[in-house]
């Protein structure tokens, strides 16, 4: 077995998104009360007064770097390695061209029908190397369906055979050679690895492992896995969501082979597996959603990332791997990143963490919206040579998005996110979430939600300036209230389809917030309409939204529609707009509440800063009324001076210890001009100042007034250290290319230019330099030494081709990571020719560079004292998982009945009893289900139970004959059964179709009563009832921490779990509620004693073997509680549950 360290052994699992655990068929829990309310603490404890010590140095406490919220459900064990079936050679069909990876065959010397011919050959040779079923293309072939030990193909269990009668078998194809943009090494071992998968409603599950082509991979499942789970396949090479493959067709073209997926039945209890192209391998969603486990023999891992379970030491041996290929996955209903190796780029752990925690605030966003397709199951976003339509395609009711390679790096660049977005990738994830909002809007509520996000997650708004350019389309100036009202206000958007519309979202979002706008996309209920979406505006936020719809928008609402909505009285809805605004305020029925969008508007704090609130230029709004201002505040840091000339004017007085002004209000008030007994609300913004960061790299000129202390050359100014000038003056460039032209030439100088970039690529570069009398030095120490490497005399050097002609470059290997300081000293004694520029290429992968370009093609430059912006805002909308423990219908016991006679034998009373999901309970024929002939029993649980539902399990049948009307009573004492839960005049709810969930107040029984007075069809028909406690689940990352603990991965809600045997270690949880039960794995014995609200202790001691729910409180008031818990031997904590 490989093992990673001493403490790790890589086994990750998970499981369903609700927890359930069924009682009664684990034992090895013992309970026990002691008393602990002694004087002196026991030696080795812990005194709990720490825990509430104003001095936090008193205690230790333990926090983990890598918190997620989201469940995982899959689990991998790496068991060893196995030698690889290495093929003796490539083969292929004959063709004499085929496609490479990314690069279609060379057809310059055909004509179109040459071309079209050896292309439908392609196609005819790739349909032949899949499975049935695999290819989407039209034709009629035979294909084989599985594949034995030996490689041979069969079909229809036969053997299938060429043309001369031999077998046909796997082979490794000549266009596999740089698949995925690479190759695997021959030396690299193959693994065996046993994965767990609970899978998921749809789409596919990531193993981690990659089929080298034209290898044989063994596949075993274990017969009770194979009987549970029905039929599910296994896919090698990139698929869609869906399963299929994604196809190129005749008229594209062919930057890869046509189809480069393939697939195979998971039908027996071992199979075998290859392509003659390769490609990672996954596993699909079984018929039967059960839990199953396979272990895969013969391929090889690669780098993947899976949130929640994905641990350093997993990730940095996988990254050993030559496969060329990549995943990244939030796995619980959210996204997927995947295609090569080199498209994805190169990240560390934390940056890859990073990702993964961004990319789930942003789909808890776009899962709010309704979406299109599979709504329990996330996106699957695809990169790679061929687009199926466009610059990029989303799959709607696939979960797939088909995009170039281009963009991959892109997306899991978090730095870059942060600053520019991403707007391609979120736009096309987000077209599966634009079910609302105006018609024929498909390709702008999409975009609507992307800003909601950008909103929340990214700094892009705090780049706006102040000015008029909204008639320019840039989706990132979205994010500025006033470049959207602005544009809606104009007539721009009639040259941009679609856009005005943008605008329009954009507006309702800006100024009532992101929850609101998500209630009012959902308020649509899937639809989209102009009444549709007015009402829904309406209704969702409690304005009146005509003005805005037929004034400003120029749509029309039918009389109607428009008496129903304004009979409410809601405020009047007029749109404005700040260049400074962070945020709003609106009223919700009386109350007044604030939101904020838009991050702090950037100015220098050097300097006093003067703005206008009203002018044209940084406000905006409807004409026909008119604004004033009715009210200010002052900033929490700096001062706010008014102009004594100018009403709408104030001078900002900046405090430079502070980054923020911090918010401060002005109060509009609105009057409509031809009519001022309209009442509308007066608005109240929220500006915010922020101190700009200074970006652009730094010149520094130094000026020599007498011309005969001016240098001759270069070198000697640096070696003097530019003694003799007359006076100096720093200067900010304007824009980061380190060049003179642009910035103007200036007789007798020595200019300074400093920068520095950040490398994300671990590659060798070619620096260069081009100009006249200029040095350039590098620093890799945080510039405080620099190394001069180029330096060029009188000589003028105008092109890079010449630059490296006379040895006017310096190659050099950097790391990603790496800071690297960039200094240029230029020398204008004369201005002739005079001007320098920095010239840089990478090394490719025969060695040879390409012609350098200006530096800023390879690097973004900053000034040197730039640093990376830290933001990471919480969720806006947090994961929210339910846990339940259920009385399995093994621990319950008829006692009594009526009307349980059985249709026949199969489907007898006992079945409700004995926990098959095969077997039903089925009334007998003619005796129908009434109020006068109800069907009754009662039943003993065994024991008491702390219960809030119940669910009764109907029968998939052709004739629903799930309960419809019916009491449910309960109760300790079986004389004394209470009624708890009674349906109402509309009859019971059905949750899939035949199952029914209810729900009352926590209570206890140990005896309960069904008696069923009507059916969706006259009989009863049952699998079996089901009480529970239900209750919220929490992460075992959200709990308090205290003393030594270490975080593993194993079989767990969340990937991992907390585990220390240090008897000093302890933890505190606060609740409100009224029960809480703590969920823990197997694996070792443990013993930990638990508190409530500083009771007495109970000590709760669990076997090896135990899995569940260790401690169950009694009921508690419905209050804030305080949980501590104190280690005695041992104590894994996965989950909590609280009610």
């Amino acid at each position: 077995m490989l093992t990673f360290n001493k403490k790790l052994s890589i086994i990750i699992i998970s499981i369903i998104t609700t927890i359930i655990v069924i009682v009664g068929i684990i034992l090895g829990i013992t309970l026990s009360s002691s008393n602990t309310n002694e004087d002196t603490p026991k030696e080795g404890s812990i005194d709990d007064n720490n825990l509430h010590s104003d001095n936090k140095d008193d205690i230790s406490y333990f926090n983990y770097k890598y918190p997620t919220q989201s469940h995982v459900g899959m689990a991998s064990e790496y068991l060893g390695t196995t030698p690889r079936n290495l093929p003796k050679a490539m083969s292929n069909g004959g063709l004499e061209r085929y496609p490479k990876y990314g690069k279609q065959p060379d057809f310059s010397d055909l004509n179109s029908d040459q071309i079209k011919d050896i292309k439908t050959s392609i196609i005819k040779e790739n349909n032949a190397l899949v499975s049935t079923g695999t290819s989407n293309l039209n034709g009629s072939y035979d294909n084989y369906d599985h594949m034995d030990e030996n490689g041979i193909f069969y079909k229809n269990n036969e053997v299938l055979k060429d043309s001369n009668g031999n077998p046909i078998k796997l082979y490794k194809h000549t266009a596999s050679e740089g698949m995925y943009n690479g190759d695997i090494s021959p030396e690299e071992p193959a693994i065996i690895k046993k994965i767990k998968i609970n899978p998921r409603g749809y789409g596919n599950h990531i193993t981690g492992l990659y089929a080298p082509p034209g290898e044989i991979i063994k596949v075993e499942i274990s017969e009770l896995d194979l009987s549970q789970i029905g039929s599910t396949s296994i896919f090698i090479g990139q698929v869609l969501s869906s399963g299929k493959a994604n196809n190129i067709w005749l008229e594209r073209e062919f930057v890869r082979m046509p189809t480069i997926a393939n697939k195979f039945p998971l039908d027996r209890k071992t199979i075998y597996i290859g392509y003659h192209l390769g490609g990672p391998i996954y596993i699909g969603t079984p018929e039967n959603k059960k839990s199953f486990s396979v272990t895969i023999s013969g391929a090889v891992p690669y780098p993947h990332f899976i949130q929640g379970y994905t641990t350093e030491e997993e990730w940095e041996f996988n990254l050993n791997s030559t496969a060329p290929y990549f995943d990244l996955e939030i796995w619980d209903d959210s996204i997927r990143f995947s295609g090569s190796r080199k498209a994805a780029g190169e990240w560390t752990y934390d940056e890859l963490y990073d990702c993964a925690v961004l990319w789930d605030k942003i789909t808890r966003i776009s899962n709010s919206i309704p979406q299109y397709g599979n709504v329990n199951t996330g996106i699957v976003m695809l990169y790679e040579p061929f687009v199926a339509a466009g610059a990029a395609v989303a799959f709607q009711g696939g979960n797939t998005v088909n995009a170039p390679e281009s963009w991959m790096k892109e997306v899991l660049d978090v730095q870059n996110f942060i600053l520019n977005g991403s707007w391609g990738n979120i736009h096309e994830l987000n077209h599966h979430y634009q079910r609302y909002g105006l018609p024929n809007g498909t390709e702008v509520t999409n975009n609507a939600v992307s800003l909601i996000s950008y909103s929340l997650f990214t700094l892009i708004s705090s780049s706006r300036t102040i000015k008029n350019d909204y008639t320019i389309n840039n989706w990132n100036r979205f994010t500025d209230p006033l470049y959207v009202l602005k544009r809606l206000l104009s007539n721009v958007d009639n040259e941009y389809s679609g856009i005005y519309s943008l605008a329009a979202y954009a507006t309702i979002l800006h100024s009532f917030g992101q929850k609101k706008y998500i209630e009012t996309a959902n308020a649509c209920n899937g639809n989209t309409g102009i009444e549709i979406y007015y009402q829904a505006l309406t209704n969702s936020i409690h304005y009146d939204f005509t003005y805005y719809f037929e004034k400003i928008l120029g749509l029309s609402i039918s009389s109607d529609i428009k008496i129903s909505m304004t009979s409410n009285n809601y405020p009047i809805f007029i749109p404005v707009s700040s260049v400074f605004q962070v945020g709003r305020n609106y009223f919700y029925d009386g109350e007044e509440i604030f939101i904020r969008t838009v991050q702090p508007f950037e100015i220098s704090f050097d300097s006093p800063y003067t703005f206008n609130v009203l002018s044209d230029e940084t406000f905006s709004y409807p004409s026909g009324f008119t604004v004033s201002i009715k009210a200010i505040t002052s900033p929490i840091n700096g001062k706010l001076e008014s102009n004594d000339n100018n009403n709408n004017e104030y001078t900002y007085i900046p405090d430079k210890n502070k980054e923020k002004s911090g918010e401060f209000k002005v109060t509009l008030k609105i009057v409509k001009d031809d009519d001022s007994s309209i009442k509308i609300n007066d608005i109240t913004l929220l500006l915010e100042f922020k101190a700009k960061r200074k970006t652009m790299p730094k010149r520094t000129t130094y000026y020599y007034h007498d011309t005969q202390k001016i240098y001759k050359h270069v070198s000697d100014a640096i070696e003097l250290k530019y003694t003799g000038y007359t006076s100096v003056i720093d200067y900010e460039l304007s824009t980061p290319a380190l060049w003179y032209d642009g910035e103007g030439i200036e007789l007798n100088c020595v200019t300074e230019y400093n920068a520095k970039f950040f490398v994300t690529t671990t590659n060798t570069y070619r620096l260069a330099l081009r100009g006249k009398q200029s040095n350039l030095s590098i620093s890799r120490n945080g510039g405080q030494q620099f190394e001069s490497i180029i330096t060029i005399g009188d000589s003028f050097i105008n092109h890079y081709p010449e630059s490296i002609e006379k040895k006017y470059y310096y190659d050099i290997n950097l790391k990603k990571g790496e800071v690297v300081y960039l200094k240029v000293v230029l020398l204008s004694a004369d201005t002739t020719h005079c001007f320098f520029e920095i010239g840089c290429s990478i090394q490719k992968d025969d060695n040879t560079y390409e012609i350098p370009t200006i530096i800023t093609n390879t690097f973004q430059l900053y000034s040197p004292d730039y640093e990376k912006p830290i933001y990471n805002p919480d969720y806006f909308i947090s994961r929210e998982y339910t846990g339940s423990e259920i009385v399995s219908p093994l621990n319950q016991k008829l006692i009594s009945g009526e009307n349980i006679e059985s249709w026949d034998d199969t489907l007898k009373i006992d079945n409700l009893f004995d926990d098959k999901s095969s077997t039903y309970f089925h009334s007998k024929k003619n005796n129908y289900v009434s109020e006068s002939n109800p069907f009754t029993i009662t039943v003993d649980l065994g024991e008491i139970y702390t219960i809030n539902s119940v669910i009764l399990k109907g029968r998939p049948a052709n004739v629903n004959q799930s309960p419809k009307f019916f009491k449910f009573y309960g109760g300790v004492d079986l004389e004394n059964l209470v009624l708890i839960y009674s349906t109402d005049d509309k009859g019971s709810s059905l949750t899939n179709g035949v199952d029914i969930e209810f729900s009352f107040n926590t209570t206890q029984i140990h005896y309960y009563k069904l008696s069923i007075t009507g059916s969706y069809n006259q009989y009863v028909a049952l699998n079996g009832i089901y009480p529970s406690i239900t209750g919220n689940e929490h992460s075992p990352d959200s709990l308090t921490y205290i003393g030594n603990w270490t975080v593993h991965s194993t079989f767990s809600p969340y990937g991992h779990v907390y585990t220390s045997t240090d008897s000093n270690s302890m933890i505190q949880f606060t609740f409100k509620g009224s029960y809480i039960m703590i969920y823990t794995i197997a694996g070792e014995s443990q013993s930990f004693s638990i508190s409530i609200d500083n009771e007495n202790y109970e000590e709760v001691s669990i076997s090896s073997t135990f899995e569940g729910y260790s401690y169950k409180s009694k009921l508690l008031n419905n209050d804030e509680h305080e949980i501590i818990i104190k280690i005695n031997t041992r104590c894994t904590v996965a989950s909590i549950i609280t009610l």
